[in-house]
């Protein structure tokens, strides 16, 4: 998208505080959209019994492992593509999401065929039995198939939301989740086919979403270089967006990490503690798209207005959405209170289940601010091309602090200790990345640099 003097780019020049909301706002809305995957597939799988939700609880961490590397490659991408086109260099941009796409591709079909033959080992491993392994299964076979057609939604709509344009890709988040929830029944209950069920509509929703992007992609927006640049040139380029894509992935498969090592602790309380755990997690990520918009939207508006050389307006961006943060996440956790027997009353009907995830939802979301703020410093860090950085943000603290705190609430408390061991751990994270990020915003803030990039 070229913009002139007649025509300013908006990202530029309009106040930080409406483009954060605005652009954050529609990043939320398409955020929606795929956590209603999550909540709508929990919700009909509950219905299968506390066995299938269970075996959610195993699965949910791998898939998520699994698609942070297309989220690695998007934000990688993301990262490059948004200070190329806050300095004018559309063509290179342009042949930066091309060569990505194609990354992106090749890859996931290496990592699909590794998942497809080792899933009863690797879930056994995880501590999945001959109860919940059946139903794993069935699921894993079919949505690792599946998963290749989610590539081109989610590097492609990267690609849109790095233009400054957050409504297509929010459209297409939103319709693929109806069309998911509309499918869910159909292939659950009326085919029979229980769990594998509800792998093959988001299969079927990730298709039509593929189609979708790639006529945005292709014709709308004009995106996509079809040109042969020649092969050391796309080496060239996927080693610029690897650079950035593998500590992105590897920093994005942290919080499934920790999460599939806290269900391998939790299978020693039984599976009513794997279940409700399971029900946190889907609610969680529901609640944390606010903060994963904010983060999202980081490489578009500080991204392109830092590699236009204006770093007081990209440092003020990052600053406002601190700010955000902290005070929605308060009102969160103040509503989130009192409802929480009622929202756990929704997936499961068994009591030790819900108590369990009232437990989860009354202590856990105490630090959601943190989360956030995590998240954030991280978006923040890649867009400065400091990917090893943020990966050390996030995997050092699950080491030396989440897991061990969670061992030592597990010893301690039970159950109630392995949560309250996560929810300290994470104040104490995001206390610390609060100082850090401020310190880092100085250093932009009295930085000059040459706004042609480079990587």
């Amino acid at each position: 998208m070229s913009y002139s003097k007649e025509t300013p780019n908006p990202l530029l020049i309009d106040p930080i505080e409406v483009l954060v909301r605005r652009k954050s706002g529609g990043m939320m809305i398409g955020m929606l959209g795929i956590m209603m995957f999550f909540l709508v597939d929990s919700w009909f799988i509950s219905m299968l019994g506390t066995e299938a939700l269970a075996a959610m609880s195993y699965i949910i961490p791998v898939c998520f492992i699994v698609t942070c590397v297309i989220m690695g490659i998007g934000k990688g991408m993301s990262a490059i593509v948004g200070r190329l086109l806050g300095a004018q260099q559309n063509h290179q941009a342009n042949r930066i999401v091309t060569d990505s796409l194609s990354l992106s591709l090749i890859l996931l079909a290496i990592l699909i065929t590794i998942g497809f033959f080792t899933i009863e080992s690797l879930f056994s491993f995880l501590g999945a039995n001959q109860v919940t392994l059946p139903y794993i299964v069935d699921y894993m076979q079919a949505w690792y198939i599946g998963v290749f057609f989610l590539t081109i939604p989610m590097v492609g709509n990267a690609a849109i939301r790095s233009t400054g344009n957050m409504r297509l890709p929010a459209t297409v988040m939103i319709l693929s989740g109806l069309i998911n929830a509309v499918l869910d029944p159909i292939f659950i209950f009326i085919l029979d086919m229980g769990m594998q069920g509800a792998a093959i509509a988001s299969a079927v929703a990730w298709i039509i979403a593929s189609v979708m992007v790639s006529y945005m992609l292709q014709v709308k927006l004009k995106l996509i270089d079809w040109s042969w640049p020649g092969m050391s040139h796309i080496l060239n380029n996927w080693s610029r967006v690897l650079k950035i894509s593998i500590p992105t992935a590897i920093s994005q498969m942290v919080n499934p990490l920790a999460q599939g090592i806290l269900v391998w602790l939790l299978s020693s309380f039984g599976l009513a503690g794997v279940a409700a755990f399971g029900i946190g997690m889907r609610i969680e990520s529901t609640l944390l798209i606010i903060a994963m918009s904010l983060s999202l939207i980081v490489p578009t508006v500080f991204g392109q207005n830092y590699g236009a050389g204006l770093n007081q307006r990209a440092s003020q961006s990052i600053l406002y959405s601190i700010r955000l943060i902290i005070y929605v996440y308060v009102l969160i956790y103040l509503i989130l209170w009192p409802l929480s027997p009622i929202i756990a009353t929704i997936f499961s009907e068994d009591q030790e289940v819900i108590d369990v995830a009232v437990a989860y939802l009354r202590i856990v979301p105490l630090s959601y601010a943190m989360i956030g703020l995590s998240q954030l410093t991280s978006s923040f860090l890649l867009s400065l091309h400091k990917p090893i950085l943020s990966l050390m943000i996030n995997l050092i603290p699950l080491l030396v602090i989440t897991i061990p705190a969670a061992l030592l609430g597990a010893e301690v408390a039970g159950i109630r200790g392995i949560l309250w061991g996560v929810c300290l751990s994470q104040i104490t994270i995001g206390a610390v990345l609060y100082w850090y990020i401020l310190g880092l915003l100085k250093n932009v803030e009295s930085e000059q640099h040459d706004v042609v990039m480079s990587t």
